[in-house]
């Protein structure tokens, strides 16, 4: 996919939140939005990185301390970046329900 086809999609999604009678709604969807941009950042700068690290290069030249903490910080960051795209599924769930 494209960066071209990735900014008609937002173009798209963004004009359909907009266009939305129901202000409920709209902000059923930004949250969703919000939270499925949140856990992208999070995997992406630290869940990837850690992983780089920690997977790719088998701990570099750290020392086992060291290691514990990017581990300990590598599941936190998992877990909240899970966190994030459960709040934006039941969000979405919930908006879904109301609307019928």
């Amino acid at each position: 996919m494209a960066f071209g086809d990735r900014a008609e999609h937002l173009a798209n999604d963004a004009a359909t939140t907009g266009g939305l009678a129901s202000s409920q709604a709209r902000r059923a969807l930004l949250l969703a939005a919000g939270c499925l941009g949140l856990a992208v950042v999070f995997t992406l700068a630290c869940v990837y990185l850690i992983n780089a690290l920690l997977f790719d290069q088998v701990g570099g030249s750290r020392s086992g301390e060291e290691i514990r903490a990017m581990a300990r910080q590598w599941i936190f960051a998992d877990r909240l970046r899970f966190v994030f795209g459960v709040v934006a599924f039941l969000d979405v769930f919930r908006l879904s329900i109301t609307d019928r």
